[in-house]
């Protein structure tokens, strides 16, 4: 047996020197005396925290193996130093006043002493990593775009995004602070709902989930399938007031302030609402701009009653949102000559370059029907311009004082560029524009000849990179 091996085990005159000075159920022993009565340490499982994990100063972190029974001796080291813990069986709550990064290890052993100054079934964990922040402050954005859909051309046209199609986007709210963020979420698809963030799969509901270091994508995936119509009127052929953009009314943010970092530690929803849960709703882009009546429901939900800060939406927020959507802002917008990347044709495997198939709006002669013709397009990659479409905006945001630690805004406050506005980009995700999943159907029915249509006869269809729908685009 040799005398130290790395990771599976650890040396026994080491194993000795841990348990010294801790243990009262075995007596102090030399250094030179093996501490397993078997001769063996083998590698436990540590249960908590989790390797890679997140903590909160003042707030107990439970030192936890696999092993309930036995008897655990933690070591910690951080940014004040080694601490060692006293042996004790189960778990043990050790609380951080320091933030920082952290590892620890832990010696676990049967509470018997088979002979002198030896104990029995000897088992190591870790080294292992953690990062101990400053307790959260949830701020709380008046509203947040996340996705957008776009209307087909023709009034008895439809697009349909399948069971299992996911729309979103991905955030980053990193250009709002002087010190780099960094999102502790792990795991997958995540509740928004800071009482339940257990991780599971986004099905018909809007969740979150780690992008990368830096950003969060807020998605939602089609359990059933959504379909959305074209315009009220065939006339205009693609008719982007029917563009649909969803905006979060009540969206909360968590953040936990270090030194020279921001942690961002996900989304969650202001309880203040009463609509149960995360208020997203899909509003027309007519509804913004005027030229189509916003329903008297929505109306009364886009007016915040229930939030006495940043309180409704107003003119001025409209605009804000309508920039989601670079049709509404310049209808000559021309995503053939446009440089940003925010849109580009779907790529797949059999369309590595972008699928260029036209798409017919045919008039149909004088008297018959409308001509219907079924397409398919699907988008399983993006170029690396369009990874880097961003929609940026800025937006008021105030404090939730409920929850949020007094202590951790004022260390936030100094690391924020503007005291009242939290700008936020939201860009290309990997988990909404990839997957085989990434595909809709479309039904596209021409005009009648008394639609009086006088445009294009063909369409193109693009990608919208930042949010992963489909969009139309008539060209000669």
């Amino acid at each position: 047996m040799h005398d130290h091996e790395t990771g599976s085990r650890i040396c026994f005159r080491h194993a000795a020197a841990l348990l010294l000075g801790g243990i009262a159920l075995a007596a102090a022993m030399p250094a030179s005396a093996q501490a397993c009565y078997d001769g063996i340490v083998q590698r436990g499982v540590v249960t908590s925290p989790l390797n890679g994990s997140f903590q909160y100063v003042g707030q107990p972190v439970a030192l936890q193996a696999a092993a309930v029974k036995m008897y655990g001796k933690w070591v910690i080291t951080g940014p004040n130093g080694t601490t060692t813990l006293p042996a004790a069986p189960g778990a043990i709550n050790w609380t951080p006043t320091v933030a920082g990064s952290y590892s620890a290890t832990v010696l676990m052993f049967a509470p018997t002493s088979p002979a002198p100054g030896q104990v029995s079934n000897c088992l190591t964990g870790g080294p292992f990593s953690f990062v101990v922040t400053n307790p959260p402050v949830y701020i709380k954005p008046k509203y947040q775009v996340v996705g957008v859909y776009y209307s087909p051309p023709g009034a008895k046209s439809t697009a349909t995004y399948s069971a299992g199609f996911t729309s979103g986007t991905s955030t980053n709210v990193s250009s709002s602070f002087t010190v780099a963020t960094q999102v502790s979420l792990t795991g997958g698809w995540q509740s928004l709902d800071k009482a339940n963030s257990a991780s599971g799969t986004v099905t018909g509901g809007w969740s979150q989930e780690k992008d990368n270091s830096s950003q969060i994508t807020i998605g939602t995936q089609e359990s059933t399938g959504t379909v959305v119509p074209g315009p009220l009127s065939s006339t205009l052929g693609v008719d982007h007031d029917y563009d649909i953009i969803w905006v979060w009314l009540n969206p909360e943010l968590s953040l936990s302030p270090l030194a020279t970092q921001i942690m961002v530690n996900g989304y969650s929803y202001d309880a203040n609402d009463p609509v149960a849960g995360a208020d997203i709703v899909p509003i027309y882009v007519g509804e913004l701009k005027g030229t189509l009546a916003i329903p008297s429901d929505l109306q009364y939900r886009l007016q915040r009653p229930w939030d006495t800060t940043t309180g409704a939406l107003t003119a001025a927020d409209y605009t804000n949102i309508l920039a989601a959507d670079p049709f509404a802002v310049n209808p000559s917008f021309n995503p053939n000559a446009d440089t940003s990347g925010r849109y580009e044709r779907p790529r797949s495997a059999t369309y590595p370059n972008g699928d260029t198939t036209a798409v017919n709006y045919i008039p149909a002669p004088v008297g018959a029907a409308a001509l219907c013709y079924p397409y398919s397009f699907t988008a399983t990659s993006t170029s690396a311009l369009g990874q880097g479409a961003k929609d940026t905006r800025s937006v008021g945001f105030s404090v939730d004082a409920k929850y949020s630690s007094t202590t951790s805004y004022g260390i936030l406050s100094a690391e924020t560029k503007a005291s009242t506005t939290l700008t936020t980009s939201n860009s290309w995700s990997q988990s909404v524009s990839s997957g085989s999943s990434q595909s809709a159907a479309f039904q596209i029915c021409g005009p009648l000849a008394t639609d009086n249509y006088t445009g294009y006869s063909a369409m193109q269809v693009w990608k919208d990179n930042v949010y992963g729908t489909f969009m139309f685009f008539p060209v000669p």
